[in-house]
């Protein structure tokens, strides 16, 4: 669990690196909103692609 905890949580971290460093180079919240657009936006479509109605346990 710690393992698995631990990667979980990297993204988190990375991203408030990221987005300083937007904010620092860019002096705009525009940026850091299209990529979380386009990161929700990519999820979306990948799960209507690859998602599924069908039963897979009983």
């Amino acid at each position: 669990m710690g393992i698995t905890n631990t990667f979980a949580t990297l993204p988190g971290i990375i991203a408030v690196y990221i987005t300083g460093y937007i904010l620092q180079a860019t002096g705009s919240w525009d940026l850091v909103f299209i990529m979380t657009a386009g990161a929700t936006l990519f999820g979306m479509i990948f799960y209507l692609i690859f998602a599924s109605g069908e039963k897979q346990f009983d």
